[in-house]
């Protein structure tokens, strides 16, 4: 607030639920991303080696968004953010924004411009946005989960407007509660290709595997993954059929693998029902939010999960 003078952050309605008031972000470099009530960007820098004060830096979206940013993503290299909200018709909205790369020095208050590309175009003309989240194995990928119970995998470098994987899952596994939340396991074993997801009554349930195109993925894992004889044989299948792996004396010199387009046959990807995360809860209250996090002090293989419900417990 002491170094920018356009520091008012945006102000949300008060029938936006508190879950999507999530307009402050950070990547990997540790450069925060907040919208201002202006329809503007801040972009922010911590201080660092040397230099004692962090930057500030404007960025106006060109031309400006027509509607209210209420989510706010940054991938972890800060080159995209995905941005959603509501128009005035009520309609979600979604775009990608390019973040420019240039850097001010410390006590300059530059104003950059920035462009955008609509995200997932006419996808959310009858449904709203459950949640989005970018892929781990891939810099360049966003999952988007809508209330219609399609789960979504975007290339926003390749083509945002339309969706590089999607999946109904319904038809997956009669999961015929509406979606309440997703989010990543702990990436050990198949967790690198899983996706959990929460629906409103609790049930929780995972979709594996699945993996975005060009992702990529230590080559160990997917080695030791082959190795699991206990693994469905449409898995082993997709494995093989998504990372080309060298035979022979060549497996030890490759440390990373690239997922390929891979059609697999037979139900693949496949929608396991986990259990239910309130279970024994009074009332059965509806599931609103799913978070999941890993332990070193945990053995292998291990999640915790919250889950927030409606009633405000967790």
């Amino acid at each position: 607030r002491a170094t920018h003078p356009d520091t008012a952050l945006a102000p949300l309605p008060s029938t936006v639920p508190l879950r999507a008031q999530e307009t402050l972000t950070r990547d990997a470099h540790g450069r925060l991303l907040a919208v201002t009530g202006s329809g503007s960007f801040l972009r922010t820098t911590l201080p660092g080696p040397g230099h004692l004060k962090g930057t500030v830096q404007r960025i106006v979206p060109s031309p400006a968004l027509d509607f209210q940013v209420q989510r706010l993503i940054v991938n972890k290299s800060g080159f995209y953010a995905v941005a959603a909200g509501t128009n005035s018709n009520g309609t979600t909205k979604l775009v990608v924004l390019k973040i420019p790369q240039q850097v001010s020095r410390p006590g300059e208050h530059d104003e950059l411009e920035m462009t955008h590309e609509v995200l997932a175009v006419d996808q959310f003309i009858s449904c709203s946005l459950v949640q989005m989240m970018w892929h781990p194995l891939s810099d360049d990928h966003v999952v988007l989960l809508s209330s219609d119970g399609r789960l979504s995998l975007f290339d926003v470098a390749a083509d945002p407007q339309y969706p590089e994987q999607e999946y109904i899952l319904s038809e997956l596994r009669g999961m015929h509660r509406a979606p309440a939340g997703m989010a990543f396991p702990v990436a050990d074993g198949w967790g690198h290709f899983s996706i959990l997801v929460l629906a409103t009554d609790g049930n929780l349930y995972a979709i594996s595997p699945i993996a975005p195109i060009q992702g990529r993925c230590p080559a160990g894992v997917v080695h030791k993954l082959l190795q699991i004889r206990t693994s469905a044989p449409e898995s082993l299948a997709w494995l093989h059929g998504t990372f080309k792996l060298p035979s022979g004396s060549g497996q030890g010199t490759v440390s990373v693998v690239v997922a390929d387009s891979y059609v697999p046959e037979g139900k693949c990807p496949m929608l396991r029902f986990l259990g239910n995360a309130c279970a024994g809860d009074a009332g059965a209250p509806s599931a609103q939010a799913l978070a999941v996090a890993g332990d070193a002090l945990l053995s292998e293989n291990t999640n915790l999960l919250a889950v927030a419900t409606a009633g405000g417990d967790v």
